[in-house]
């Protein structure tokens, strides 16, 4: 019955990523067992109390590492059909992982989610230095 409870919240997340998104989306199955694994080895290491959180930890960070990975490869095939001439880093990203050097990989999508915040940061900052129009502040 515990086994079933446990299951059922996965099978629940699979169903509405499918209902919501068309999508069988299966790393929830992925940020699931990452969680039970962290949670049982930190609960050995003699922690208890701090497996639950660092399980949830570890399947929050896991499940926002997948929809990065998926975002960015929307936004850069977004990119490809305008610009198909540049040879593009996320292009680089997927053609290092195809060929199995997962670490380039790595340190290529750590430059390119260094260079997403950067503009983020500087966006923000922009927005700030000059303000938002007129109608927006007169709206609040």
């Amino acid at each position: 019955l515990e086994l079933a409870l446990f299951n059922s919240l996965t099978v629940l997340a699979l169903f509405l990523s499918y209902s919501m998104l068309n999508v069988c989306d299966l790393s929830t199955d992925g940020c699931f067992t990452l969680g039970a694994a962290v949670g049982a080895v930190v609960a050995i290491a003699g922690h208890p109390w701090l497996s639950i959180p660092a399980a949830m930890g570890a399947g929050m960070l896991s499940g926002l590492v997948t929809a990065f990975v998926r975002s960015i490869t929307a936004i850069s095939a977004i990119i490809l059909l305008v610009t198909p001439s540049y040879l593009l880093i996320t292009v680089q990203i997927n053609e290092f992982a195809e060929k199995g050097a997962y670490s380039i990989a790595c340190a290529f999508a750590s430059i390119l989610i260094a260079i997403t915040y950067g503009s983020v940061l500087l966006m923000n900052l922009v927005i700030r230095f000059f303000g938002t129009s007129r109608k927006v502040k007169e709206a609040d």
